[in-house]
């Protein structure tokens, strides 16, 4: 716990205060001054070989949310990035990206439970950021005015998507966003000294100061340097999942007593399912229902995996050596200026690669940052 307890309203809001400007000068620059860079080295590269994945909303969504995991803890980070994912629900990428949400925050049990019996996991992470152990007090007797003040806001989503879309905003956004925190604090505090969340108000400012994420937190990060390598290296390991596809044999075009111009077709699609969810993951070579079928009929599909190229494997491999001393992609065996091997893209690269997603994170100690 930073600084001693206090017990007077003035004095406690001076200390959320005190707090959010920590937060701004410690963590949201420092993050600014990582991301920044990571993300045009990483649009620089893919710009080269691979313009689809650039353009997409979900790939800047995904980075951001991966990003903004760095930050630790129950921090600033896993609340806005929790914002993300609901500024695009209705997508892939809540399913997607809310595993590697969850793990940021799978220290904190209490919270992890609520994640699981609530729907709207931006509105808890963002409620346990600011008020702590008073989570469930809040619930229970808070006033309408607190209970709103918790929620994300149409603002919040708003700066979501403006930070994800444009990525040279994400400092504004990211200040804007910690504003609307310290005014939710604001409320909170006015709850505890108006006797709507009990009389002990002792205890009351006790718990809230003991126990709140946003007053507790250290906030410190690695070096920019450092932080940006990390941050591009989880766009990387990112991108590599997206390389696995299916392409299902279907029936196309209209048939009748005239014309016939049914024919057969490989429509390719990507895959949304983890590698490492053996239950759901397509085979290698298998056969799905075909949904218009009154007859159990079933058509074809198969799992095929698209390459990186070499400006791709190179940058990853540059940016591994530099963190884990090794690299990601066995070097290529050359003779006469003919590749004899060149490591596939394939179903255990890709767990190879979601398993990296979870050990950079791990590289952050889990409550060390904001």
């Amino acid at each position: 716990m930073a600084g001693p307890i206090v017990y007077r309203a003035d004095l406690l809001i001076n200390r959320v205060g005190t707090e959010a400007a920590l937060y701004k000068a410690n963590v949201v620059n420092k993050f600014y001054e990582a991301y920044e860079p990571a993300y045009n080295k990483y649009i620089e590269v893919v710009d080269e070989q691979d313009k689809a994945d650039k353009a997409k909303d979900e790939a800047k969504v995904e980075m951001a949310i991966l990003a903004l995991s760095l930050l630790g803890g129950v921090g600033l980070g896993t609340v806005i990035g929790a914002t993300c994912a609901k500024a695009y629900a209705g997508g892939t990428i809540t399913n997607t990206m809310k595993r590697y949400l969850v793990t940021t925050v799978s220290d904190r049990k209490a919270l992890k439970k609520k994640i699981h019996k609530v729907n709207d996991f931006a509105t808890d992470v963002r409620t346990e950021f600011i008020a702590g152990e008073l989570y469930d007090l809040i619930q229970s007797k808070g006033s309408a005015r607190v209970k709103e003040s918790m929620k994300v806001s149409s603002s919040d989503l708003g700066d979501a998507k403006k930070m994800i879309e444009s990525p040279g905003m994400i400092k504004n956004r990211m200040q804007t966003y910690l504003y609307r925190i310290e005014a939710s604090a604001r409320i909170l505090i006015e709850e505890i000294f108006t006797d709507q969340l009990g009389s002990d108000k002792k205890k009351l400012c006790e718990v809230f100061q003991k126990t709140s994420p946003l007053l507790n937190i250290k906030k410190s990060l690695p070096s920019s340097e450092v932080l940006s390598r990390r941050i591009e290296l989880l766009m990387w390991m990112r991108y590599l999942t997206t390389l696995d596809w299916t392409k299902t044999e279907k029936w196309v075009g209209e048939s009748g007593s005239l014309t016939n111009s049914l024919r057969k077709e490989w429509v390719e699609a990507p895959i949304r399912t983890s590698v490492r969810d053996q239950k759901n993951y397509p085979k290698l070579k298998g056969r799905v229902n075909n949904p218009h079928s009154r007859w159990g009929a079933t058509y074809r599909q198969e799992v095929f995996y698209k390459d990186a190229g070499d400006k791709i494997r190179e940058r990853i491999n540059e940016l591994y050596m530099k963190e884990f001393g090794e690299k990601f992609f066995v070097d290529s065996v050359t003779y006469l200026y003919i590749d004899f091997y060149r490591q596939p893209i394939n179903k255990s690269l890709l767990w190879r690669a979601e398993q990296n997603i979870e050990m950079i994170q791990r590289k952050m100690p889990s409550g060390s940052a904001g």
